[in-house]
């Protein structure tokens, strides 16, 4: 008996030991090797800086991929089924319309397995062995309420590699894995463009791009891959269409359609809430136009006119006790039952209460929000990793914008960045406000860090002021870049 009980705490020691620790190693050695490229290529090669990109860029994206496995990303199980729908559409199965989709057994037993990945190795390891198991062609249906409305183009590129796994007669591991293989190289993709057509400051797209929590977005189901990526391609594309406007007119052309349409999608995903950045091309090729700097001047005279007209409304309504204006509907909270929620009407009638909300979270959130956008709160906002590798990656993204001095970006611009960061983060928060947040919680609710990755390149060109101590470390930055990453997969990957 005391052999037996032996055996199988060793089989079960050796099972875990096999598969999770086997995959960490070979993980790591994966990212070993991109450095050692990476470094081979800009200090001894002086390779451009797209170039690099790759060399880093697809090995992490694996590495994320396979250590925080399927559906441990926030709300990824709705984005999953919603590329499962669309699938079904381009493989023609005839059971498939509006209110269902189907789904192999196989893949709808793996989905439905706990999502904690990431607080057990035991858990972790029945993932791996699951590459292992045998495919099987039940089918089953399932309801189309359980998919996301509207977005339809962000999930092309992931229903196609469920598609192909289907297709292939992969098992559940690799089908779902290959939906998200299409969409970290359609992030890659969006990404190496984007610094491709950069006319200087290369590198704040590549250390922005590669941050931790972009990239666990950028391989995963989430349209927010897609939604980082066209941000990014559009600030970045707008310089390079104002460098070629009047010399190629080609590529002027060809990066003037690209921008268009980058600009449609981005501005209809998440809301609108990014339709400021899908227009940031236009403002590059006003901001040397005199009358446009004159509108741009008229319009935040406006703002800031609205904004003294509500401070004195604020002071009148406090002093004199104004009978509400408006009835303030029912706005039931789903996630919490018999909880109502915030409206417009509520702000008009209590301005007040608004502003304190928004003070509130600023004070309480901050911190929360900074650090879950850059590489703490990973996965289901679960996963901690050690505090010093926020400031790290800050100074990395700061020390890109100062390494080189630039005329691309004048105050005009700056400007406008400074006031699409501030619009933006007001109405995701207030978005957040209205649908997430019970009456009387005091701060906005549901509002995570990642959700401002798409203004970080143009807030990091604000920086951007000529002669600094990090000029002349451009060929060094990239390789202590991948070596920090290198770092940080190891804090990741052995955290239990």
């Amino acid at each position: 008996m005391t052999q037996t009980g032996i055996f199988l705490f060793l089989d079960q020691q050796f099972a875990v030991l096999t598969f999770y620790s086997g995959v960490s190693v070979l993980l790591e050695c994966l990212l070993f090797g991109s450095t050692l490229v990476c470094y081979y290529g800009a200090i001894i090669r002086k390779w451009r800086v797209e170039t690099l990109f790759l060399t880093i860029a697809i090995p992490y994206g694996v590495f994320m991929s396979l250590s925080l496995p399927v559906k441990s990303v926030p709300d990824e199980i709705a984005h999953i089924y919603t590329s499962y729908h669309m699938a079904d559409h381009m493989l023609q199965i005839e059971d498939t319309d509006d209110n269902s989709f189907s789904i192999r057994q196989q893949d709808w037993v793996f989905l439905s397995a706990p999502i904690e990945y990431e607080n057990s190795k035991e858990l972790m390891n029945e993932i791996y062995k699951a590459a292992l198991a045998e495919s099987y062609e039940s089918v089953i249906e399932q309801d189309a309420e359980v998919c996301l409305n509207g977005n339809e183009v962000a999930y092309v590129l992931s229903a196609a590699g469920i598609a192909a796994g289907q297709l292939l007669n992969w098992n559940a591991f690799w089908t779902l894995n290959a939906g998200r293989m299409m969409n970290l190289l359609q992030y890659v993709l969006l990404i190496y463009l984007a610094i491709k057509v950069m006319p200087s400051l290369k590198l704040v797209p590549f250390t922005v791009s590669l941050l931790p929590m972009a990239m666990q977005q950028g391989m995963s189901y989430s349209y927010d891959s897609l939604v980082i990526g066209l941000s990014i391609f559009t600030v970045c594309g707008a310089y390079g269409l104002k460098r070629c406007l009047s010399s190629d007119r080609k590529k002027s052309v060809m990066y003037g359609s690209l921008l268009i349409l980058s600009g449609l999608v981005l501005s209809s995903m998440k809301s609108h809430s990014y339709i400021f950045v899908a227009i940031v091309p236009l403002i590059v090729l006003l901001s040397d136009n005199r009358l446009f700097r004159r509108i741009l001047v008229w319009i935040l005279r406006v703002m800031i006119a609205c904004v003294l007209i509500f401070a004195v409304y604020m002071v009148v309504d406090v002093l004199f006790d104004i009978k509400p204006l408006f009835s303030v509907p029912v706005n039931p909270i789903a996630w919490q039952d018999g909880a109502q929620g915030y409206t417009i009407q509520y702000f008009l009638n209590e301005p007040f209460d608004l502003l304190l909300v928004y003070a509130r979270t600023v004070v309480v959130y901050t911190h929360f929000y900074i650090r879950s956008a850059i590489s703490d709160y990973l996965a289901w906002l679960s996963i901690r990793t050690p505090l010093v590798f926020v400031p790290l990656f800050l100074l990395f993204c700061f020390a890109a914008a100062r390494e080189e001095k630039t005329d691309y970006i004048n105050q005009t611009e700056k400007r406008y960045y400074i006031v699409m960061a501030m619009i933006t983060v007001a109405s995701i928060v207030m978005g957040l406000l209205l649908a997430w947040t019970p009456v009387g919680t005091g701060v906005s609710l549901g509002v995570q860090g990642r959700y401002f990755l798409p203004l970080f390149v143009p807030f990091f060109l604000v920086f951007n002021k000529g002669a600094s101590r990090f000029q002349g470390c451009g060929k060094y930055l990239p390789a202590a870049y991948a070596l920090t990453l290198m770092v940080f997969s190891i804090c990741l990957i052995t955290r239990f």
